[in-house]
């Protein structure tokens, strides 16, 4: 790994690539912190000038003397450098900085309003999916699909609501459970690809009528409902993957969607892992602590793996559909 100074870095921040790696804050004869990075100067910068309103953060940079780095080739490789670093330095503030603690879950009640719920926690009687690093786009989710195709977007207890009487919804909260369980099961548990047929026709005939304005709207609602569909996958294949593979002569074994152990030869590494066991409504639900993991094996593999994960989600989900009937 490149050693530099804190003050030297501080004075030239484009000595430190803009590429993937690991870095660590250290002080004399000890490592403070390791972290993975998509973007090696980016990350760094954000640590020294960003987050000092962190106190962990600020107090491990107070005491930060040296920082080092390794350009790896792939994110992956990044991990997997984090992990074996981790598992044998155990750096105390890797303990303390945890960014992950603001991601939120979508709770869901099927059986009555508000049926979509935004939450720090899993501990309510509801069922979960997640965690999503922004709120916000949950948010705005829930309501794109309320406008363009009258589902609950309940807020409140009380209904039937304005959007009800307006006819801007259909009247889930009138109907039979039936109607509301299948339509959350099939538009947000599962990829409804009869609403991405019917945007994408929407779309060219708003485009021949010149109504520029209407279909850039469209393209963002439509970016959107593809971008909750992507992490939707992404929850039904990790929370069920399990995997031993080989590359470049290090084995793999993963557990629910987090690598347990990796060996090379007569080296090898426990990475000390307690997969969790989840609660039955936890269905799509996994550890926050997970996630950054977890989305860089699925991207990782997905490529290599297509027709296993397919068949992952095809079967998770069908595991959970058989749960409402």
């Amino acid at each position: 790994m490149i050693e530099v100074s804190k003050q030297a870095v501080i004075k030239n921040l484009e000595q430190i690539p803009n590429s993937k790696g690991i870095f660590c804050f250290s002080k004399p004869e000890e490592i403070l912190f390791i972290r993975k990075a998509s973007n090696l100067r980016k990350t760094i910068k954000n640590f020294l000038i960003e987050n000092i309103e962190d106190k962990n953060v600020f107090q491990m940079m107070s005491l930060t003397k040296t920082i080092s780095w390794l350009e790896t080739f792939s994110f992956f490789e990044a991990l997997v450098n984090e992990k074996k670093m981790i598992n044998k330095e155990n750096p105390e503030y890797n303990n303390l900085i945890r960014d992950y603690e603001d991601y939120v879950y979508l709770g869901i009640n099927f059986h009555k309003v508000p049926y979509f719920n935004i939450t720090n926690d899993t501990l309510e009687d509801l069922y979960y999916l997640g965690p999503f690093i922004d709120r916000f786009f949950l948010y705005d989710y829930i309501a794109t699909m309320g406008e363009l195709f009258q589902m609950p977007v309940c807020e409140e207890e009380n209904f039937p609501c304005d959007r009800y009487k307006t006819k801007r919804c259909l009247g889930y909260c009138l109907k039979d459970s039936r109607e509301i369980t299948e339509l959350i099961l099939n538009s947000f548990l599962h990829e409804d690809e009869k609403i991405l047929s019917q945007l994408s026709r929407t779309y060219e005939e708003l485009y021949d009528d010149l109504e520029f304005e209407k279909t850039e709207i469209l393209k963002l609602q439509k970016k959107l409902i593809e971008k909750y569909y992507k992490v939707l996958k992404f929850l039904h294949i990790v929370k069920n993957l399990t995997l031993e593979y080989e590359e470049k002569g290090v084995k793999y074994s993963i557990k629910k969607g987090v690598i347990v152990k990796m060996s090379k030869g007569k080296e090898f590494y426990y990475f000390g892992y307690q997969t969790p066991e989840y609660r039955e409504n936890e269905l799509l639900a996994i550890n926050k602590n997970q996630l950054g993991e977890s989305w860089i094996i699925y991207n990782h593999l997905k490529k290599k793996y297509s027709q296993k994960f397919n068949n992952i989600y095809l079967e998770s989900f069908s595991k959970i559909k058989s749960k409402f009937k």
